[in-house]
């Protein structure tokens, strides 16, 4: 490889656990706010497991890009999905991550999606209403999946001093896009749909939580502090 040529980015699908917890759908804005972004645990088919440091890693630098966010798109554009590998990444752009935190006691991130506005004129088609209808409809169908550049794997052993599977690092977040994954994700983004209602949509006991402005470096809001809608 030559010496400026970058790594490959690596897609990660981590949705098993994407199911846990509930999200909230503005249509009108294109939003749906506090969805799963990764999850502490095994990577199932990838050999290593995510754990705190990647799950902070992960965190941190979606709240890195501020107001701007990381990209997001439908599918791995780069992948075998859907479209077929070698898909130019524009023609499925969805919009933006923003606004990441930890919850459950920094087991998870999540995150809001920002879909813009353009994504319903995409050379695909209305990318915009087809998410918005699948997390109103039926949103065990769609899941989140991360495609990073790893950094060099962290070796760990258990209280026995046997190997354990590695934990992944992380160098650099490309993207977080949405995936469709039953096999891996029986129940998507949520346990049920949300209830029906006009502009922002929830089925949450929690109050809605911040959107665009970043949480403290590294440390995030927990569930307690979300439900405070602080």
């Amino acid at each position: 490889m030559d010496g400026n040529e970058q790594p490959a980015a690596e897609t990660i699908n981590l949705a098993v656990e994407l199911r846990s917890g509930d999200f909230q759908i503005d249509r009108e804005a294109g939003t749906l706010r506090n969805v799963p972004v990764i999850t502490r645990g095994p990577a199932k088919g990838h050999g290593f497991d995510v754990d705190d440091v990647l799950i902070g890693q992960v965190a941190k630098a979606i709240r890195s890009r501020g107001a701007t966010g990381v990209k997001s798109r439908l599918t791995h554009p780069a992948g075998p999905g859907i479209f077929g590998g070698g898909t130019d990444p524009i023609e499925v752009t969805l919009g933006r991550i923003k606004n990441a935190r930890k919850v459950d006691d920094g087991r998870q991130v999540r995150a809001d999606l920002h879909i813009g506005r353009y994504a319903a004129n995409s050379p695909r088609g209305n990318l915009r209403d087809y998410i918005l209808d699948i997390a109103e409809d039926d949103p065990g169908l769609i899941g989140l999946s991360i495609a990073f550049v790893p950094d060099e794997m962290a070796e760990r052993r258990d209280d026995k001093d046997e190997k354990k599977a590695p934990a992944a690092r992380l160098k650099e977040l490309v993207a977080v896009d949405v995936v469709g994954d039953p096999a891996a994700n029986p129940d998507g983004l949520l346990k049920t749909p949300p209830q029906a209602q006009p502009g922002a949509r929830t089925m949450a006991k929690q109050n809605t939580p911040p959107t665009d402005g970043a949480a403290p470096d590294d440390q995030g809001q927990d569930e307690k502090t979300l439900a405070k809608g602080s």
